[in-house]
């Protein structure tokens, strides 16, 4: 009964120590910040907002197709993922549309800086 307790005690310790360790890695991995980070950080509340009414829109199509169940989940899930993306580029670039989906008001959306032609006059 000990050497059962001892093991139990043993196992659990070496789980959490690598637990500790990978979550330690992760954090050092996920710190840096990339491009796809920053669309992926703007994206998640406005794509998780709309994303269940974006899944009926292929789902209404693909449930009365003669495929196999595998191949509809995919292809509802590939659907509904590609237009809440298209969703939430066109929220990206609407103001109003940025508020309404819990994101900043953007100043300029989509302006380059205009180059001033009287610079070298």
């Amino acid at each position: 009964m000990l050497d059962l307790i001892v093991w139990f005690v043993e196992k659990g310790f070496l789980m959490w120590s690598t637990l500790l360790v990978l979550f330690n890695i992760f954090m050092e991995k996920a710190n840096k910040t990339s491009v796809i980070h920053r669309y992926a950080s703007e994206a998640a509340y406005p794509v998780y907002i709309q994303h269940q009414t974006w899944l009926f829109v292929p789902a209404y199509f693909v449930v009365i197709w003669d495929l196999p169940l595998g191949w509809k989940y995919v292809l509802i899930m590939v659907g509904g993922l590609g237009l809440s993306l298209i969703g939430f580029e066109i929220i990206k670039r609407v103001n109003i549309l940025r508020i309404g989906f819990g994101m900043q008001w953007k100043k300029r959306l989509g302006s380059k800086k205009k180059i001033n032609k009287n610079l070298n006059n």
